[in-house]
């Protein structure tokens, strides 16, 4: 049996969320109180609200969990699949969140993304301007 992590996050949007995870190349599952499958089928005691159910992760085990804590998603990782995923999993989620959020971001305020690069360190440069 899987010992599952909650690791509190720094995400609270949860379209922001799902499209940093689509990026990723996960499809998720949305809704309240969502059951988490671990390696057997076994179904886990935690809940959550975003879900990426594992056979959708190609390298993991069970499923990965995003859970609505009042002002904020925690994530539901077992420790296996932290080790398969690789450390950097959630440096990765975060940093393709925060992409979306500030492109969302720009969008709502009135801003254009006219210039866009990846850099060699995972680094993204963005730049906006505003049309007047």
């Amino acid at each position: 049996m899987s010992h599952y992590t909650v690791v509190k996050t720094k995400i609270t949007d949860p379209e922001c969320l799902k499209d940093a995870l689509s990026e990723m190349g996960y499809q998720v599952e949305e809704g309240k109180g969502l059951p988490l499958y671990g390696y057997q089928g076994d179904r886990r005691p935690q809940t959550a609200d975003i879900v990426v159910r594992r056979k959708f992760i190609s390298s993991a085990s069970n499923d990965l969990g995003f859970r609505w804590v009042g002002d904020h998603f925690d994530a539901i990782i077992s420790e296996y699949d932290v080790r398969l995923l690789g450390k950097d999993f959630t440096a990765r989620l975060t940093r393709a969140y925060a992409y979306h959020k500030v492109k969302k971001e720009a969008d709502r305020r009135g801003l254009a993304v006219v210039e866009e690069e990846r850099l060699e360190d995972q680094t993204i440069r963005l730049v906006v301007r505003q049309w007047r």
